[in-house]
């Protein structure tokens, strides 16, 4: 289950992040902090995730001038209606398809049109740029790139068993 705090007070935020949080200990909660001082506080008082309108606009300034390019292939692969990719997250089930197969024997790219950005299993560091001889384990979330076609036979592909 997941609850966002983003009211623009972050006293308030804070009541609402404990409040929530003695409600539901195993609850996921993402809020939001407008100085720039709070996120620690909000952390503190039990969300998971902070988010800065602030941080971000800041840092999506600094990219536009030391990356133009990157940050125009994002807008163009994410919000132009032309090219309609997604960046997403899909966890392997145990007994699926893709389970003990190398990235490459998987054919996830190949037969999907998906490519996979990185690795995060269960109790390990984010592998960024994984190897074709990368294999997948249950319980592996796999952040992919694609068309959303691609993206829901993958996730049909990582979920169903074999």
């Amino acid at each position: 289950m997941l609850f966002r705090s983003a009211t623009t007070a972050d006293a308030t935020n804070i009541y609402i992040i404990m409040t929530a949080r003695g409600l539901n200990p195993r609850l996921k909660i993402i809020a939001r902090a407008s100085e720039e001082d709070a996120e620690k506080h909000l952390l503190t008082a039990g969300a998971d995730r902070v988010v800065s309108p602030y941080n971000f606009a800041g840092y999506r300034i600094a990219q536009t001038f030391l990356r133009p390019n990157v940050v125009d292939f994002f807008d163009t692969a994410m919000l132009q209606n032309h090219h309609p990719l997604e960046i997403e997250e899909v966890q392997v089930q145990q007994g699926s398809r893709v389970v003990g197969q190398s990235l490459e024997g998987s054919r996830i790219r190949q037969e999907m049109g998906v490519i996979v950005l990185a690795i995060k299993g269960e109790n390990s560091q984010m592998r960024f740029n994984p190897a074709p001889d990368e294999v997948i384990h249950d319980g592996d979330h796999l952040i992919v790139m694609g068309e959303p076609d691609g993206l829901r036979r993958l996730e049909e592909s990582a979920t169903e068993h074999a």
